[in-house]
C-alpha cells in the first residue's frame, strides 16, 4: 500500500510505503525519528530526481507486526545540523 495520508489503516503484516521528497543535493535526508517496536522497517530507498539540485524521493516500507494504532515520525534534516527542516507524523492502524 502506497500512502501519504496522516492516518493509514492496514491489515496486520501488510506492507505500507511512505514517500517523502527532500533536497538531497543540499544535504537533506528523511530519517525515522520515532517508531514503536510494533512497526518494522522492511526497506528504505532513495531515488534521485535525475536533475541537478532536484528533489530526491525517499521511500520507507513498513509493516505492523501487532494489531493496534501507532505513530511513526519522520524528520527532514541535514545529519550534521541539530535543527530540522520539516517533520511528518503518520498514525498507522493495523487490524
Amino acid at each position: 500500500m502506497n500512502n501519504n495520508k496522516k492516518h493509514i489503516k492496514v491489515n496486520l503484516q501488510e506492507a505500507i510505503e511512505i514517500l517523502l521528497e527532500a533536497q538531497s543535493g543540499a544535504g537533506y535526508l528523511w530519517l525515522i525519528t520515532e517508531k514503536p517496536n510494533e512497526i518494522r522497517v522492511i526497506n528504505k530507498q532513495i531515488i534521485p530526481s535525475g536533475t541537478i539540485g532536484g528533489d530526491a524521493l525517499f521511500i520507507f516500507s513498513l509493516i505492523c507486526i501487532e494489531s493496534g494504532t501507532y505513530t511513526v515520525t519522520f524528520t527532514c534534516k541535514r545529519p550534521w545540523e541539530a535543527d530540522f527542516l520539516d517533520q511528518k507524523a503518520f498514525s498507522i492502524e493495523a487490524e
